[in-house]
Order: C-alpha cells, then sequence, then structure tokens
C-alpha cells in the first residue's frame, strides 16, 4: 500500500483485515464542521488495522497509509469463522488490539488536532523514541 492510499472509507463494510507488517496506518473521521479527526494509529508490526471491533457493521472511520506499509489480509468472513470456533482468539486479538494504551493515543491525537503536527511527524517520534524505527 503506498502512502496517502485510503484502505477504507467511512461507511464501507471491512471485507478484509490487514495485518501491519511495516509501515504506519492512521484512522481518522471528520467532525460535523468538516474538521479531519485522527482516531487512531497503527504502528506495531503484526497488529490487526481494524475500524471496529464489529467487522460486520460499515466502518465508523477513514484508514489511510502514513507510510508506503506492508501488510497482510485475511478475509473478514474468515476471521469471524475462527473467532466463532476458536474464542480464546479474541483475547489474542484484543492483546494485539491494545498495544498502544488510550492516554498514548489521546496524547498523540492531541498533537496533531490541538497542536497542529504534522501527523507523519508525530508517529515517527513516536516510533523513534518507542524503539520501533
Amino acid at each position: 500500500v503506498h502512502q496517502g492510499e485510503l484502505l477504507l472509507r467511512e461507511g464501507e463494510p471491512q471485507t478484509q483485515l490487514p495485518l501491519l507488517v511495516s509501515g504506519i496506518i492512521r484512522g481518522f473521521y471528520f467532525d460535523v464542521n468538516g474538521q479531519e479527526i485522527t482516531d487512531c494509529f497503527a504502528v506495531r508490526p503484526g497488529i490487526p488495522v481494524a475500524a471496529g471491533a464489529d467487522f460486520c457493521r460499515p466502518s465508523p472511520i477513514y484508514l489511510d497509509a502514513l507510510t508506503d506499509c506492508e501488510l497482510m489480509t485475511i478475509p473478514t468472513q474468515e476471521v469471524v469463522r475462527l473467532l466463532d470456533q476458536y474464542p480464546e482468539l479474541s483475547d489474542v486479538l484484543n492483546t494485539l488490539a491494545g498495544a498502544i494504551d488510550d492516554e498514548t493515543i489521546q496524547q498523540l491525537n492531541y498533537q496533531v488536532d490541538v497542536e497542529q503536527r504534522a501527523v507523519e511527524d508525530v508517529a515517527e517520534e513516536f516510533l523513534t523514541s518507542n524503539g520501533y524505527i
């Protein structure tokens, strides 16, 4: 996936569950005033890039590539089937999804939304300071 490419639009069904191999994916939405609001980042290799926990519902956010990214994808129908067959996998996915805590996400979002820093700069600074790159 190339930098700037949209992986998913708000309102679209998520038909694939991408797993991040490398790069940075951002989730965002537009508020009632049309202001773009960053919701989340996917930065750790292996983390699922999901727009929400319920794959059967339309996406509540957009997903885009902040850098060139390498992804592995699994059809969401297969993920749902596996979760039904092996409920313990939910714990594994929740652990991966919780790799960055809410406070960290809020701090990153604050830097982008309030301090008006470039998303790429905030993400790169976070990745570097935490030893990801």
